[in-house]
């Protein structure tokens, strides 16, 4: 909720080489993350007149977004984790304000590293049923490909997803 750290928190995360959506309030941030696919979330725990904690406890009861990691960034982190007493499942650090750049960049590794879904997600937009099957099975299960049969699709499934590469037919 506080616009000058989210923007330092997003300019770290951009040199991180990860592009982000901010959120100033609890409303915003339960949109976002029914609408998109996220690696990670960031969470201040004192919201003006919200609470992080409450927030936190609704992703994990919620079937989108639920096994998202958190990075917790908050000036009384350490008195939050206390707060949370052991149901902190899926925080990867609780981050001091101001934010250690090293350690928010620890943080994001750990992520990374953690991460199952390795193989590169395609977008392939095609209206030709045939191309979709033959381009498919090219390129074989060692990538995810979501097909879009219309623009609209495709802009759909952008929105949701981050892709690794599109394939467009013009």
């Amino acid at each position: 909720d506080e616009s000058d750290v989210a923007a330092v928190i997003a300019a770290l995360l951009d040199a991180e080489g990860f592009s982000s959506d901010i959120a100033p309030d609890i409303a915003t941030a339960t949109a976002l993350l029914r609408s998109r696919e996220y690696v990670a979330l960031t969470l201040d725990i004192k919201l003006a007149g919200e609470s992080g904690i409450k927030l936190f406890h609704d992703i994990r009861a919620s079937p989108v977004n639920s096994d998202i990691a958190v990075i917790v960034i908050s000036a009384v982190a350490d008195e939050a984790r206390g707060s949370l007493n052991g149901s902190a499942v899926g925080i990867v650090d609780w981050l001091e304000k101001p934010v250690d750049s090293k350690r928010l960049h620890a943080a994001l590794a750990k992520i990374l590293a953690g991460r199952t879904e390795q193989r590169p997600k395609i977008l392939h937009v095609e209206d030709d049923e045939g191309v979709l099957a033959v381009m498919s099975e090219g390129l074989g299960s060692g990538v995810s490909i979501t097909s879009a049969k219309t623009l609209k699709d495709a802009r759909e499934a952008i929105g949701r997803h981050r892709f690794d590469l599109v394939i467009l037919d013009i």
